[in-house]
């Protein structure tokens, strides 16, 4: 069963690189691109890496990571020492894609923040950065976009304060919305519990 599930994953996200692959191939064939030196094509390429990553440490852990008597032999440990492999190497592979997808994100955003106003401050918090950009680019912050930006923040905030990260003074205690059927919230000082990132 959890193979399954894992193979599911897999299937999932190469489907999802495959349509990142797709849309730089059309960029470059009908819009003419310029595929060495743009930061869009650098921002694709970061995800098809990041994917790729992920992908390779699925099918590791399909293959390998969830056969016990394959951890056991290898890793010279017993059944507890198994499953404590097992869940930690999960943890840190699903942080790592967390952690490698905003770094990008943040990133990209910044980028294009400078190249539409000369005179942003872009080392400012990453909230700011992309509300400006929202802005400038006339883009509804009720939206899905808005959203997706909002949930990939708050669940790596999360990995490292241990729930969501509120600025000094502020009086929320729980952030919530819809996004694309999940009820999400994120409360603080409370683990992530969607998705399947947290049991």
């Amino acid at each position: 069963m959890i193979g399954e599930n894992f193979k599911n994953v897999l299937n999932e996200s190469e489907q999802t690189r495959g349509i990142v692959n797709q849309y730089r191939d059309y960029l470059i064939k009908n819009k003419k691109w310029r595929f060495e030196n743009d930061i869009r094509f650098i921002f694709i390429n970061q995800l098809n890496n990041i994917l790729i990553s992920h992908n390779l440490n699925i099918s590791y852990i399909v293959g390998c990571i969830s056969n016990a008597e394959w951890v056991k032999k290898n890793m010279q440990t017993d059944n507890q020492g198994a499953f404590m492999i097992y869940e930690n190497y999960i943890a840190y592979n699903r942080n790592a894609l967390i952690f490698s997808l905003t770094s990008v994100v943040e990133r990209f955003f910044r980028r294009i923040l400078i190249e539409l106003n000369t005179s942003s401050k872009i080392t400012d918090e990453f909230y700011n950065i992309r509300k400006n950009v929202f802005e400038l680019l006339e883009i509804d912050k009720e939206g899905d976009e808005w959203k997706a930006l909002t949930v990939l923040s708050h669940i790596r905030n999360t990995i490292h304060n241990n729930g969501i990260h509120l600025t000094k003074g502020d009086k929320l205690k729980e952030i919530k919305f819809i996004y694309h059927g999940f009820h999400i919230v994120f409360q603080n000082e409370k683990p992530v519990v969607h998705f399947g990132l947290c049991d």
